[in-house]
C-alpha cells in the first residue's frame, strides 16, 4: 500500500493519485543490480623435446652425436612450436642448449610447472595466460660455416629441417639455407681451418646487420660465447658463429 509523500497517507496501490491531496502517486523504488563478470582466464601449455640427430660429417663425427631441445606447445589453435634451441653435440654437453631453451621460454612469460628427474631431466613444462601481447614463438637460426670444398669460403644463416616437430625418431641433418654472406678470399693453404681475418669479420658484421633488417633478434654476445661450447672446445676457431632468432 503506497504513502503519500505529501500528507502521509496510505491509501490502495490501483489509484494513481492520492485521494486525500490529490499528489501524485509515489513510483516504486527501481531494484539497482551490478553484475561483475569476470573474463576467463586461458592457459596454453608446453613441454622440451629432445631430438637426435644421425650426421656423417667429418667434422661432426669427431665431435659425436648430436641433438636439439624445442618447445611442443598446445594453444588455442592448436599444437605449435614455442622454441627450440641451437644444434649441439652431445660431447660438448647438452645443459648449456637447454638452460638456453628455458630461459627464452621464461622471458616469454612462461612459467615451469612440472620438472622431472631421472633419464628424462630436460622434459620441463610449462605454460602461460593466454594474452594477445605474448611474445611469438621463434625458430633458432645459426651462422655457420658448411662451404669448407669451395676454395672460396663464406658463412651461411642455417636452420635444421622444418619437419622435425615432433617426430621423435633419428635422421640424417641437413640444414635449411636462409642466406649466405659474400665470398671470402681464399688463404693459401688454409685447409680445414677456417682463420679470422679483418676482411672476413667486415663480411660477417656485414652479414648479422642485413639479418637483423630481415627481423632476425641477434643473441647477445656473452649467450653466444656459452652456446660455441656445446659445439666446439676450441671456441676460438668459432669466431664467426653468431644465434638469431626469428619469431613467427
Amino acid at each position: 500500500m503506497p504513502i503519500c509523500k505529501g500528507c502521509g497517507g496510505s491509501f490502495d496501490d490501483n489509484f494513481k493519485f492520492c485521494p486525500y491531496c490529490g499528489r501524485a502517486k509515489p513510483e516504486p523504488d527501481s531494484l539497482k543490480i551490478q553484475l561483475s563478470v569476470s573474463p576467463k582466464i586461458r592457459w596454453e601449455t608446453c613441454k622440451i623435446c629432445y631430438r637426435d640427430w644421425e650426421t656423417y660429417s667429418l667434422f661432426q663425427v669427431i665431435n659425436g652425436r648430436w641433438g636439439e631441445f624445442w618447445a611442443s606447445a598446445i594453444g588455442p589453435k592448436g599444437k605449435y612450436v614455442a622454441g627450440e634451441s641451437p644444434v649441439f653435440s652431445m660431447k660438448k654437453g647438452p645443459n648449456i642448449a637447454h638452460s638456453f631453451l628455458v630461459d627464452q621460454l621464461s622471458y616469454g612469460g612462461w612459467k615451469a610447472i612440472a620438472i622431472p628427474s631421472g633419464n628424462k631431466w630436460w622434459e620441463i613444462s610449462f605454460r602461460r595466460q593466454v594474452k594477445e601481447d605474448n611474445p611469438k614463438p621463434w625458430r633458432t637460426w645459426e651462422l655457420n660455416a658448411y662451404e669448407i670444398s669451395s676454395p672460396y669460403k663464406h658463412v651461411t644463416l642455417v636452420h635444421p629441417p622444418n619437419d622435425i616437430k615432433p617426430p621423435s625418431d633419428s635422421k640424417y641433418i641437413e640444414m635449411s639455407v636462409y642466406e649466405k654472406s659474400a665470398e671470402f678470399k681464399p688463404i693459401f693453404l688454409e685447409g680445414f681451418s677456417f682463420r679470422e681475418t679483418e676482411e672476413r669479420r667486415k663480411v660477417v658484421k656485414e652479414f648479422l646487420q642485413k639479418m637483423v633488417g630481415e627481423g632476425f633478434e641477434l643473441v647477445e654476445p656473452s649467450l653466444t660465447e656459452k652456446l660455441k661450447k656445446v659445439i666446439k672446445s676450441n671456441v676460438s676457431e668459432l669466431w664467426y658463429y653468431h644465434v638469431l632468432l626469428k619469431r613467427e
